[in-house]
């Protein structure tokens, strides 16, 4: 229990410093599935290999962060990659976008942050996919009023490693 109220922390935390999103996409034509419910325990940092090999490279923005272009059940979503996030966490509309049905009705409080209660909902991806390396059945939160979708450690732990070179950020 313990352990799980600190990821919650940590999500909190990160969450507290996120900016508003840029630019919305076009929603994907698909016809939405449904979302698939995990147990709030399960989502967490998880050891996990990654299908497919090579590596990606990511430059810095010039806010100082690493932005990725990631597909998300089929559909581009695009995530600022942060290595303090527990797990990988979708706005609403990017969660729209990837296909998953989120009733705003389902929304609790998933952790505490700096301004108040985190309202979301945790689901399970389908696939993940950045490059050529492919995560599935992946643990997520949709979170109700975030600005940015975060590419979290349950994602970015599959990878040997994660380095940042000059301004670019490489993982193996």
């Amino acid at each position: 229990m313990l352990r799980a109220a600190l990821v919650l922390v940590v999500i909190a935390t990160t969450l507290g410093v996120l900016m508003p999103s840029g630019p919305s996409r076009a929603p994907s034509s698909a016809a939405p599935e449904p979302v698939i419910r995990t147990d709030l325990a399960r989502v967490r940092p998880v050891s996990r290999q990654l299908s497919g090999a090579g590596m990606v490279s990511l430059p810095r923005d010039g806010d100082g962060h690493f932005y990725a272009d990631v597909q998300v059940n089929g559909s581009d979503v695009h995530f600022v990659v942060d290595t303090g996030a527990t797990v990988i966490a979708l706005t609403r509309r990017d969660a729209e976008r990837a296909g998953l049905n989120v009733d705003p009705d389902e929304f609790a409080v998933v952790a505490q942050g700096a301004s108040g209660p985190v309202m979301g909902v945790p689901v399970v991806l389908r696939q993940v996919t950045l490059g050529t390396r492919t995560a599935t059945d992946v643990p997520a939160l949709v979170l109700a009023d975030a600005g940015q979708s975060l590419l979290g450690q349950n994602f970015l732990s599959g990878f040997d490693m994660v380095s940042i070179e000059r301004d670019q950020m490489v993982l193996r």
